[in-house]
């Protein structure tokens, strides 16, 4: 056994960028918009009579443990209010940009478009209405520019690098997998099978497809930051509405309601970057797995393409 073996850190990329990384971050956010205006104070971490060492090293420690659990709960949070959102208002990003490949080519906003509507009707027929309204009214901050996103048709996020090909061959290799009725359609559940195919029989795409799923979990959780901070401004511009009181610290000698709108546009403009930015990543370690089980040793590739038979969206 080598040494590098045996001194192997605990923590993985993961718990390094998104639990710490996102922990650490949230806490001037929290300070601005809940701790200073309320006149809190951050817990303290110390033990009465200890030894100064030693009741540092403890404040230390638990500071640190305190920072790695809000990043828990941050990445648990934004997965409910992020990550499940996106999959049911937009689709599952792996089976969106299958079956937006397989489209005429020029066409890409209208089918974005109705593959989006398609998504809202099946909101009642998966009985997910009240979870839906829940998730949809935590997004309430960012309706305008989701609305100015659609009316322009700023779908970037669904270009794949995958052709229609690469598709075909994907379907192929699905129907080998020997699971009854499973095949490569909007309505089932195809890309954990091919996931977990990739994990388990090609080792030497799964870095690359974590380093995907290490950014995208960051950006996911930037996305939930930013959109609690949207909700937290109109709050404090709502008292300052109501009681003439402006609880926030001035912004460079601008006016309360000035100030709350510059911060308010700054913070929306972020969580649009961090929602794009994880939603590209989703894509591409969906394409990093497609693509490895594709040309996993032993795949049919050089089989003649041809369009797979799947349903429309």
């Amino acid at each position: 056994m080598e040494l590098k073996d045996v001194i192997k850190s605990p923590f993985s990329n993961y718990d390094l960028v998104v639990y710490f990384g996102c922990g650490l971050f949230v806490v001037p956010f929290v300070n601005r918009y809940v701790v200073e205006p309320l006149n809190l104070t951050w817990p303290t971490f110390k033990i009465l009579g200890a030894v100064p060492f030693t009741a540092e090293v403890i404040s230390a420690l638990s500071l640190l443990m305190f920072v790695y659990i809000i990043g828990h709960i941050l990445a648990y949070v934004s997965s409910q209010l992020i990550e499940k959102t996106i999959d049911r208002f937009l689709g599952k990003v792996s089976t969106a940009i299958i079956f937006l490949t397989i489209g005429r080519a020029g066409l890409r906003n209208g089918r974005v478009r109705k593959h989006i509507y398609h998504q809202f009707l099946k909101i009642r027929e998966d009985r997910a209405i009240i979870a839906s309204l829940f998730r949809g009214i935590f997004h309430a901050p960012a309706l305008i520019s989701y609305s100015v996103i659609g009316f322009l048709g700023i779908f970037g996020y669904y270009n794949s690098r995958l052709s229609i090909h690469t598709v075909a061959a994907l379907a192929r290799g699905i129907s080998k997998l020997g699971i009854p009725r499973l095949r490569l359609s909007p309505n089932m559940p195809w890309f954990k099978p091919v996931e977990y195919y990739v994990i388990n029989r090609v080792p030497e795409a799964v870095p690359r497809m974590y380093n995907y799923l290490v950014i995208g979990g960051l950006f996911r959780s930037l996305s939930a930051i930013f959109l609690f901070s949207m909700w937290l401004v109109l709050a404090h511009l709502a008292c300052w509405w109501f009681t003439g009181v402006w609880r926030l610290e001035p912004l460079g000698g601008m006016t309360p309601g000035v100030a709350a709108i510059w911060e308010f546009v700054s913070l929306q403009l972020l969580f649009i970057f961090s929602l794009f930015s994880y939603i590209k990543f989703q894509r591409r370690y969906a394409e990093e797995a497609i693509f490895a089980f594709i040309f996993e040793p032993g795949s049919e590739l050089t089989h003649k393409p041809r369009q797979p038979r799947v349903a429309s969206v």
